[in-house]
């Protein structure tokens, strides 16, 4: 559960049993400040529920999970690449292994769904031609070309 959810459903305990905010669940004609707060404990009583529910249902945790283990194996491999450019020579052996831990990394994070890939780069071209331009540096520097497929 989130913070959220344990805050609401503590929130809801305190409502539905002090009399300051309602009538504590009694029968009586006495009303507290909020009136009669029974209806508004119930709504935010199935709110609660239905938030808890939800994020169980989405699996919102796991998918958080996976989106940071992901962003941290793709941050490795750049930062693996960075280095590279920054020696004067690479070694075949080093490349392979780039493509090696890049091909990893793909198969095993779920990716953007397409729609959504295409509205972030869309706000954000500038980062995207600066990420192109990247990609064109370190495979010129590898002296290959976007077709070439390395193998062996």
């Amino acid at each position: 559960m989130t913070c959220f959810n344990i805050i609401s459903a503590i929130a809801v305990l305190f409502f539905s049993n002090n009399r300051f905010f309602g009538n504590g669940g009694q029968a009586d004609e006495t009303i507290g400040l909020l009136g009669n707060s029974d209806l508004y404990t119930a709504i935010a009583g199935l709110l609660v529920v239905l938030t808890t529910a939800l994020q169980y249902v989405l699996k919102l945790e796991t998918k958080t999970k996976d989106a940071k283990s992901a962003g941290n194996d793709f941050t490795n491999i750049k930062r693996e690449i960075e280095l590279l450019l920054s020696e004067s020579s690479i070694s075949l052996e080093k490349a392979r292994s780039i493509q090696i831990s890049h091909t990893h990394a793909s198969r095993n994070h779920e990716l953007v769904p397409r729609r959504i890939w295409q509205a972030a780069s869309e706000q954000t071209a500038t980062a995207f031609l600066e990420d192109a331009a990247f990609e064109q540096s370190v495979l010129r520097k590898f002296g290959l070309s976007e077709s070439t497929n390395i193998e062996n």
